[in-house]
């Protein structure tokens, strides 16, 4: 499956804040790390972030866009 920027907003509208959350982690690059202990929404989280892997999506590598250029200057003003 393969989602276009344009169409993300509309896809991730239709699912739950946890498969939003493991979407928006796996754009982000951060690891994931299984929670310990039983948590019933793990699998909703998982879910979003395999998807966003799978899709090929990642809004931090379309260059170009307005995120690109905002993490380009805040790196610069660090350096």
């Amino acid at each position: 499956m393969e989602i276009k920027e344009s169409e993300v907003t509309l896809y991730l509208s239709t699912k739950s804040e946890f498969y939003k959350a493991g979407w928006m982690a796996a754009d982000k690059g951060v690891v994931i790390k299984e929670p310990a202990g039983d948590n019933p929404f793990y699998a909703e989280y998982e879910s979003g972030y395999g998807d966003c892997i799978s899709s090929g999506y990642r809004a931090s590598t379309i260059t170009g866009s307005k995120k690109d250029k905002r993490f380009e200057q805040i790196m610069a003003d660090v350096a």
